[in-house]
């Protein structure tokens, strides 16, 4: 869920059971509905109406009390992912406040109302986005890796080109280290600010958000690409931005996002764009999928960028269709546009039916889900396939 204040997901957050409903496989167990997530629990451990805290899948739980107890967590290393138990699809986990009694996080046992203020518990109970190692794992081209005393030498490219004392401790650790103590950045130094009028790429999902089925206009829905998210942003006044999903990176560095971006010449055409429609800021957002990217390459060799959302400066993020044919001027692909007058059914069952009903429009496999954004840009939510998690995420 995103936090409507900060616009972050939330992994952990007070819920109120919607309905508790039969496990048709097993009698000791049951199917607690939380708006769109069905999450398998004990028979009888909780019932309609209650209060509890639910951690959505791709969350980390730390290991430690009262989680650390649990057999069945620690089996699956504390990892909350999309699964089947019995035959019943269950996504998340779903605990009573009363678990935590006699932990650290007793403080929070006796929450008996709660609001926007208190709702979220993501970083008070520690957890954390459960990610695969893949920011070493995108390329295996070493150029690709971030390093820390290649900053160092770009930053002071003269005094350790120039300057034989410095050219010779740079070819060894040892002198790597003790030259970084003095031309190095402190670590919070090393990170890139992220541009503050950029949102991030984090859609919501459809199950926290039943009540928009209720919306019956139309609506543009695109696939939705299983890979890693590249924004690159263009301000008239202060450059250019590259950046990852939580992450931006100086020019100097060098890794798959800053890679993708330069030689898409993408930089350029925002550059372009602005000069051409008169903005002050155009950000461009899109996802980088094939070779070493996610565990669906789509049989793709190499690294390659789609888009899927342009925003300007004076109007905001623009229709998908109109991005597309201003981003093909330029070369640069967008995900495939599958319709641009769906209509929204009444459940999301239905809904899900429609997600996984075909395969991807890019290599012959399944789709990862759907996105819908109205025509105006401002309205949008993702549905991800349920059999495509239990396949590549499960």
């Amino acid at each position: 869920m995103l936090n409507p204040k900060t616009s972050e997901r939330e992994l952990a957050y007070l819920v109120k059971v919607n309905d508790v409903i039969k496990h048709g496989n097993a009698d000791r167990l049951e199917i607690a509905v939380i708006g769109g997530w069905h999450v398998i629990v004990g028979k009888g451990e909780f019932q309609k109406g209650e209060v509890g805290i639910y951690f959505e899948i791709d969350s980390l739980l730390p290991d430690k009390e009262p989680f650390h107890s649990m057999e069945f967590l620690a089996s699956k290393h504390f990892r909350i992912k999309t699964q089947k138990i019995r035959g019943e699809l269950s996504q998340g986990f779903l605990i009573h406040l009363k678990c935590l009694k006699g932990t650290e996080f007793e403080d929070l046992s006796n929450i008996d109302n709660y609001n926007d203020e208190n709702r979220f518990l993501t970083e008070r109970l520690e957890v954390k986005y459960y990610e695969p190692e893949y920011n070493e794992r995108k390329n295996n081209n070493n150029k690709q890796v971030v390093d820390k005393y290649k900053r160092m030498i770009s930053r002071h490219r003269e005094l350790f080109m120039k300057y034989l004392p410095f050219k010779w401790m740079i070819q060894y650790p040892l002198g790597q280290k003790l030259l970084y103590i003095f031309f190095g950045r402190k670590t919070d130094e090393l990170k890139a600010q992220w541009p503050s009028w950029v949102r991030k790429t984090d859609e919501e999902r459809i199950q926290n958000m039943k009540w928009i089925l209720q919306n019956k206009d139309r609506w543009i829905v695109t696939e939705k690409v299983d890979g890693t998210s590249l924004t690159v942003a263009f301000h008239k006044q202060k450059g250019i931005f590259i950046c990852s999903r939580n992450l931006a990176f100086y020019d100097t560095d060098e890794n798959l996002y800053t890679s993708i971006a330069k030689s898409r010449k993408i930089p350029e055409a925002l550059q372009d764009i602005c000069d051409e429609y008169k903005l002050n800021w155009v950000t461009f957002q899109g996802e980088i999928y094939g070779k070493c990217v996610q565990k669906n390459e789509y049989f793709l060799p190499y690294q390659e960028v789609l888009g899927f959302n342009l925003v300007f400066s004076d109007r905001g993020r623009l229709n998908s269709v109109v991005a597309e044919n201003i981003m093909s001027k330029y070369n640069i692909s967008w995900v495939p546009i599958l319709k641009v007058d769906y209509i929204l059914p009444d459940t999301v069952e239905e809904l899900m039916q429609y997600v996984e009903n075909e395969g991807s429009q890019l290599a012959n496999v399944m789709r990862e889900g759907l996105v819908f954004r109205s025509p105006d840009g401002i309205k949008s939510f993702k549905a991800v396939s349920n059999k495509y998690l239990l396949k590549y995420h499960g």
